[in-house]
């Protein structure tokens, strides 16, 4: 209990010191006029804060009771064994944990680093699940795509070929970490994965439009936020395609985060028609985070554990965020062509303008406060569930009175 705590505060403190951080650089780079609108600005900040301290205090409780609590007993070699152990490919985990089982019985420091050394080293020359010429072959395909993708991208729409040659990079290292790991691709979700995979195609379609309707503004596009561009979408497809272990096979939760992200999509459909609408909308989506939270607490009540909710609220934040881009871009597009002017900044800049609010709002702003809200909703819904446990075990029986021995 104690270690747990000491993680727990240690979490905790790397957030305020985060978020005291972000404060701190946005003074510096916008004054505020005077004492008061510094301490509402500290008041606003003080909310996330809040937010995600509670957050990653719950995911350290979490991993201490999976993993942590057997890894503050292991010795710096055994710890160094468990993390090769748990980069190993799905073929190899039978041998991993005989490796573990082993090792306590190795006695001496240097022949128990000498033994966890050894089987690092063949956990990280061990072959690859569907075999080294494929492996290869993935490497070989996804290397030249991405340089096709750039020199095809530069050629079509000016201004995106950085986010083409990312986007199709990422794409390739997810394909040739699946062929290490597992072998293949499995599609155990269907219809979320359609339908999200749907929505990346969106994002990229709007763009691409949105380019090649004003040249100028792939100004607002670059590399950096081209980069981070392609790696959000392709986060998202990593998530439909290759979810980490833990979350393999989970069934719930894809679909509940799904229609989480319909009815906050929903939301944003109607609040895109004009800038006061926008703002109201923004508005509302900023008030109706709970609803990630939602998603997390129903995903934890489906699957009955936490991990489901936080698959459920992944789907959620994934799917809300990209609505949100596919729909502003084109919105935006459509007023400043009619009113001559920006979407939410009036006559302030230019149209490129508006890319950079999108992706701001939407992949910046709003996660966080949907990523705590998620993970407090998950683990509210794990609370209830272990509840209705214990209510369905009944009561438990009192321990029968002792006579009094005497002496």
């Amino acid at each position: 209990m104690k270690g747990r705590r000491l993680y727990e505060i240690a979490a905790m403190l790397i957030v305020v010191a985060a978020f005291a951080g972000l404060y701190f650089y946005l003074a510096a780079i916008d004054p505020p006029e005077n004492a008061q609108v510094a301490r509402e600005m500290a008041i606003l900040m003080a909310i996330p804060t809040v937010l995600w301290a509670v957050a990653v205090q719950q995911l350290v409780r979490r991993w201490w009771a999976s993993i942590g609590a057997r890894l503050s007993t292991m010795d710096p070699q055994g710890r160094l064994l468990a993390g090769a152990v748990a980069a190993l490919p799905e073929h190899r985990r039978d041998w991993g944990a005989a490796m573990l089982a082993e090792l306590p019985q190795v006695e001496g420091a240097w022949r128990r680093w000498r033994f966890a050394f050894s089987c690092v080293r063949v956990a990280l020359l061990s072959p690859p699940a569907a075999g080294w010429p494929l492996t290869a072959l993935v490497t070989v395909v996804a290397g030249f795509a991405v340089v096709a993708a750039g020199s095809v991208t530069r050629a079509a729409v000016p201004g995106l070929e950085v986010f083409a040659g990312a986007f199709v990079a990422f794409i390739g290292l997810l394909a040739v970490v699946r062929s290490i790991r597992s072998g293949g691709v499995r599609l155990r979700v269907p219809f979320p994965l359609i339908l999200l995979a749907a929505v990346v195609a969106a994002c990229i379609g709007v763009t691409m439009t949105f380019l090649l309707r004003h040249p100028d503004a792939a100004q607002s596009l670059p590399p950096s936020s081209a980069v981070f561009l392609a790696v959000v979408l392709g986060g998202a497809l990593w998530l439909a395609f290759s979810p980490p272990r833990s979350l393999a096979g989970d069934q719930a939760g894809p679909h509940i985060g799904v229609g989480m992200a319909v009815v906050f999509a929903g939301v944003v459909a109607l609040s895109v028609r004009n800038p006061e609408g926008l703002l109201i909308g923004l508005f509302m989506i900023w008030l109706g985070a709970p609803l990630f939270a939602a998603a997390g607490f129903l995903g934890a009540l489906a699957g009955r554990s936490f991990r489901t909710g936080l698959h459920a609220a992944a789907w959620s934040i994934f799917g809300s965020i990209l609505s949100l881009y596919a729909m502003w871009l084109p919105a935006a597009l459509s007023f400043f062509e009619r009113e001559g002017s920006l979407l939410l900044d009036g006559d302030s800049g230019s149209v490129g303008t508006n890319l950079g609010d999108a992706m701001f709002w939407g992949f910046m702003l709003i996660p966080i406060l949907a990523i705590p809200f998620g993970v407090i909703g998950a683990a509210f819904g794990a609370w209830v569930v272990r509840k209705l446990k214990e209510i369905e075990a009944g009561p438990k029986p009192k321990p029968e009175p002792r006579g009094i021995q005497l002496s």
